[in-house]
């Protein structure tokens, strides 16, 4: 199968450049007010109103918001909103118990979600997850993408047949592909997804949670540290190029592009454990330039445009 992933395209400059006055939609993590909707402008990052759904995973593109919650004793709730915040349709999935990922395509047909039915974190090997695939206009589900069968080659070899799939990020050229992590014997590989031919592709070793550039020309990722934790990273297609920034905090979110050439991420606050309270950082993708924390007690960003 011939990847879209390694089209030949003009080169662009990474040079950072000024995110213009978007709106960001972030989701709040401190005290009792966690998982409230905030909406902001930017390039300041100043405060513009709220929404009225709590998520604790959330991502909007072309009018759709994805809003992923736990309720107990029924496993994950996947509202799909409207700009405005109505809920238009709630879909149940008491098999997931822990929301982890969750991505709108860049048209708004398709949104996809990672959740936790065992285990809760990508560190070791006993954790399972879920990754679903939705129809957003007839709001049901699509793909169960742990039926697809996974692609190997003689260079990319999974050492366990047990696989798990998590992080989708949608093509942005291409109706139908993506990208995901698929993880399995403690190795973890970049995967390029199909939904009509239900494949998963292996196309490079240790890249987690991709996020496709608006143009679709770069993906960024989070890079294992060797002790421990993650940085982002950014890997080039074309021309194979790859590079890992330095963070202060270990980075476990799946990336957000504001446009070609900027990135936004939530970083856990110092002294808090995985899955608490973070902060929205934003930095060139260049990596030139440190990250510097757009949003105190801020998580899941998303442009809101």
């Amino acid at each position: 199968m011939k990847s879209t992933l390694l089209a030949v395209f003009a080169c662009l400059s990474l040079a950072a450049v000024p995110v213009s006055a978007a709106t960001l939609l972030t989701r709040y993590t401190l005290g009792a007010d966690a998982g409230r909707l905030d909406v902001l402008k930017m390039p300041g990052g100043q405060a513009q109103g709220q929404l009225g759904l709590r998520c604790e995973r959330m991502h909007y593109s072309a009018g759709v918001l994805a809003c992923l919650r736990a309720v107990p004793g029924q496993g994950l709730k996947l509202d799909l909103a409207d700009k405005a915040g109505q809920v238009a349709q709630t879909l149940s999935f008491p098999n997931v118990l822990l929301a982890s990922r969750v991505r709108v395509a860049p048209n708004g047909a398709l949104a996809a979600f990672t959740g936790f039915s065992g285990g809760h974190t990508y560190t070791g090997t006993d954790f399972t997850t879920r990754t679903y695939v939705i129809d957003v206009a007839r709001k049901r589900l699509l793909a169960d993408l742990s039926t697809f069968r996974v692609v190997e080659s003689a260079a990319l070899q999974m050492p366990a047949r047990r696989f798990n799939v998590w992080g989708v990020s949608f093509d942005p050229n291409a109706q139908g592909r993506f990208v995901a992590t698929v993880g399995a014997g403690g190795a973890v590989f970049l995967a390029q997804g199909d939904l009509a031919s239900k494949t998963l592709v292996l196309l490079r070793k240790e890249m987690e949670c991709p996020s496709f550039s608006p143009d679709g020309k770069r993906i960024a990722f989070k890079r294992r540290k060797p002790d421990g934790g993650w940085l982002p990273a950014i890997y080039e297609p074309a021309s194979g190029r790859e590079w890992v920034m330095q963070e202060t905090r270990s980075i476990d979110d799946q990336i957000l592009w504001l446009d070609n050439a900027t990135i936004a991420y939530e970083l856990a606050r110092p002294g808090q454990p995985e899955g608490g309270e973070t902060d929205v950082v934003v930095r060139p993708a260049a990596g030139t330039t440190a990250s510097a924390i757009l949003r105190a007690g801020g998580g899941s960003p998303s442009l809101f445009d």
